[in-house]
């Protein structure tokens, strides 16, 4: 009799595992898991909650993968994410280095004592709960644990161990097709906001556009604080910043305006890796701050919060123009997916932002022609100095940057100069007298008047390079001591006649483009 309830129990299960394995045949997501385990074999096992963790692909934390599923209870009893440096329940996958900052759980230790503490919401509830754990196993290689939990006040208890490895093994190919359909429709989802992306890349001019696109269409496929592109400028030696994101929390830093501003070299160690690389590179600042290797332009990143930036190369028919950095928190990810979409996008968005400068710069000269037609028809109705006075402050400083402008004009007797008008209002003969402590003759040939007048083109003076000031014309000593520190001279010609000299005083760091400089010279002929 004993031996024929033993067959019908055996034949029971068989038929049953049969069953599952057709029900688990079906299943095509989370939810449909949660709803076998929690319907079919809850009523069969008689246990009182149940999940599954999964380690991740990383392999740097297990989690659970139900935990959006099922009812509130269920939900309630289980942890969401663990660390797997505190349970290397797979030494052949994780390799881990035990950190002595942890308790270090043993993962066979942990099945034996039935101590699912680790997996719980409160470890508390260890003590209501008897457990069991079962691996779920790909080859060799453990992808997850299936966790059963029976009430010890309901002296509940798993009665057959051998039937429950069997529905691991069928929980593992759950879990493996939905992992596996899950990524299909990540792929699918990506491929159609990267194809979204291409086509609005394809037409942005300008770059709030941009701007804009990124922040409703990127962050759907992954997570950035904030990001920037830099290009590299005319000189083709050095970068700044060509876009800033709106919402970038550096804009709060105290230097902001000086990094944005400024040029660093393209042989950095930063920029250069990532044009030698032509793919995602992953920095990771605090390793950069240990190492003191990091520039201004991460230091004020990290400063504000960042801790690791992505940096893409930016090229268009094999130039490069510049690179794209997404700046992450502590947090945030980077997985080796991240990673190859935003090299996917790389090659559009760079046209993108080429299309950008190359609409900027249309817009640019044609703001400057209109400038200069301007300043040329200004010019004509002239009466006095006060007029010409207002036409350089109002009419010059749109087409560039400067600190004050100087004209001076040669005296009659050849051999002297003399301030004719300067938007630097204490900039006069007495003042000057007053600096020098006594009368102020301007000699033609001091050393930078007659240079300018002399030269072809343009003229540029570096002051902080003059190595005795005192001995240089008073002028000079008065505008270094005004904080010049550099200033250019065109000499001013009417045919055959010199006339003088146009100086602008220019900002401190500031440099001229080679553009800015053609610009100098078309003003210096409207004004002869």
């Amino acid at each position: 009799m004993t031996n024929q309830v033993s067959h019908r129990d055996r034949d029971n299960e068989h038929k049953l595992f049969l069953a599952l394995g057709h029900e688990m045949a079906l299943i095509q997501n989370r939810e449909q898991l949660d709803s076998l385990i929690n319907g079919i074999l809850k009523t069969t096992i008689g246990f009182s909650h149940s999940t599954i963790f999964v380690l991740n692909s990383e392999g740097r934390e297990i989690s659970n993968f139900l935990k959006d599923y099922g009812d509130t209870e269920n939900r309630s009893q289980f942890s969401e994410i663990i660390f797997t440096g505190k349970i290397p329940f797979d030494q052949k996958i994780n390799n881990l280095q035990q950190d002595s900052r942890h308790v270090i759980v043993d993962f066979d230790e942990l099945v034996l004592s039935e101590n699912v503490e680790p997996y719980l919401f409160d470890p508390g509830l260890s003590n209501d709960f008897r457990a069991y754990t079962f691996h779920l196993l790909q080859g060799k290689a453990v992808i997850g644990v299936w966790i059963i939990l029976f009430r010890k006040e309901d002296v509940g208890d798993l009665k057959d161990t051998v039937l429950c490895s069997q529905i691991a093994v069928q929980l593992t190919s759950a879990v493996i097709t939905i992992k596996t359909q899950e990524e299909i429709a990540t792929r699918n989802k990506e491929r159609e906001i990267i194809q979204s992306l291409n086509m609005d890349f394809a037409t942005i001019r300008e770059k709030k556009d941009l701007l804009k696109i990124v922040h409703y269409k990127l962050r759907s496929l992954f997570s950035f604080r904030h990001h920037w592109v830099a290009t590299v400028n005319d000189d083709e030696l050095t970068m700044s910043t060509f876009m800033q994101d709106t919402e970038s929390k550096t804009k709060f830093h105290p230097k902001y305006k000086q990094v944005t501003y400024a040029k660093y070299p393209i042989a950095d160690q930063v920029f250069n890796k990532v044009i030698l690389a032509g793919e995602p590179q992953v920095f990771d600042l605090e390793q950069l701050i240990a190492r003191e290797v990091i520039p201004e332009y991460l230091q004020i990143n990290y400063e504000s919060g960042i801790r690791k930036v992505v940096m893409q190369s930016l090229e268009i028919a094999g130039r490069f123009i510049g690179v794209w950095a997404l700046c992450l928190g502590e947090e945030d990810e980077v997985d080796n997916n991240y990673l190859n979409v935003v090299k996917d996008i790389a090659n559009q968005f760079s046209i993108a932002v080429g299309n950008i400068i190359a609409n900027e710069i249309i817009q640019a000269r044609q703001i400057e022609q209109e400038l200069l037609l301007k300043l040329s028809y200004d010019i004509t109705s002239i009466k006095d100095k006060k007029g010409l006075l207002q036409v350089i402050k109002v009419n010059l400083k749109k087409l560039f940057k400067f600190q004050n402008i100087v004209i001076m004009v040669l005296n009659q007797d050849d051999n002297t100069h003399d301030i004719f008008l300067s938007t630097d209002l204490e900039f006069t003969n007495e003042n000057l007298a007053r600096f020098s402590k006594g009368p102020v003759r301007l000699e033609y040939n001091d050393g930078y008047f007659n240079k300018v007048m002399e030269a072809d083109g343009i003229v540029l003076f570096n002051l902080d390079k003059i190595s005795d000031l005192t001995k240089q014309p008073a002028c000079l000593q008065y505008l270094y001591n005004s904080g010049i520190r550099k200033r250019i001279g065109i000499a001013l010609r009417d045919d055959s006649r010199n006339i003088g000299v146009l100086y602008i005083n220019m900002e401190d760091h500031t440099e001229y483009s080679d553009h800015e400089l053609e610009l100098v010279k078309g003003v210096s002929w409207v004004y002869r």
